[in-house]
């Protein structure tokens, strides 16, 4: 089991764009890819 997963329910609106920003990022943020447009799983 990964450690640093968890459950969380977001009632502010700014939380859920903070969250959404990361999961868009984070493919370029790891490296995976040169341009988040790249990623095959896009949903930006």
């Amino acid at each position: 089991m990964n450690t640093r997963s968890y459950d969380r329910n977001i009632y502010i609106e700014r939380a859920l764009r903070q969250k959404l920003d990361y999961c868009h990022k984070n493919p370029l943020t790891r490296g995976v890819v040169d341009d988040p447009a790249d990623w095959r799983w896009r949903s930006y």
